[in-house]
């Protein structure tokens, strides 16, 4: 944690403004850094255009945190106009990276029929290589899909099965929708005090902050680029 306390201040900014982050693999982590502070005002002002300039330059660099970040501005619309194209784009490459983010990202992009076709067979496809990873956001989104029946033949044992796997993660909503399962009885032998149990993790286990946008702070060889920056 030192050296990630060392840069989050103005003159880390600074420092990092200077470094040649471009000049070999290494100091593309600078870059990537620098569009963190900017996109949450560490140790200077908030600026997304800033932000899009530095994810930029190392998304370019095929660094794979960058290109995420840069898929969710492009989505949002932070800093630069909403792409939804450029957005899926980027997902994509990080989905054929087998990147557990990127594969989840393009499942909801053909669930929703957002830039691609709907398409629900590729949507339970990208959802399962994430799943495949431990992903409990996956598990998660696979269980409602089966339960809700939604471009899918409604299977509320199926809808179990995904559930029980994202909750035995503490996913707090994967537990509030398995709950809700044991108290009907749905696809599973009807349990009050199961569901009860399950509520009471769920509110233990509901995120305090959900504002995390994008991903955060690396602390790669920070050092060795500044280094050979001064060199």
């Amino acid at each position: 944690m030192g050296s990630l306390t060392l840069f989050a201040n103005d003159k880390g900014v600074k420092k990092l403004t200077e470094a040649n982050f471009l000049e070999d693999g290494v100091c593309v982590e600078a870059a990537y850094n620098l569009g963190v502070y900017y996109f949450y005002g560490i140790g200077t002002e908030q600026n997304y255009k800033r932000s899009f300039k530095y994810f930029k330059l190392a998304a370019d660099k095929g660094h794979i945190d960058a290109q995420y970040n840069l898929g969710e501005l492009y989505y949002l619309g932070l800093g630069i106009d909403k792409n939804y194209k450029k957005s899926a784009e980027l997902t994509k490459i990080l989905a054929n990276k087998n990147d557990v983010d990127g594969l989840i990202h393009l499942a909801m992009l053909y669930k929703k029929g957002i830039v691609y076709a709907k398409d629900i067979n590729k949507t339970i496809k990208y959802l399962t290589l994430a799943a495949q990873q431990n992903s409990s956001l996956a598990e998660y989104n696979l269980g409602k899909l089966y339960e809700e029946g939604q471009d899918v033949k409604q299977n509320y044992y199926l809808a179990v099965k995904f559930y029980k796997l994202s909750a035995d993660k503490n996913f707090a909503k994967a537990q509030k929708k398995l709950a809700g399962l044991y108290l009907k009885g749905l696809g599973v032998k009807k349990d009050k005090n199961e569901s009860n149990n399950l509520l009471k993790l769920s509110n233990l286990n509901e995120p305090k902050n959900t504002l995390k946008i994008i991903r955060g702070i690396s602390s790669i060889a920070i050092n060795k680029c500044l280094k050979t920056n001064n060199d």
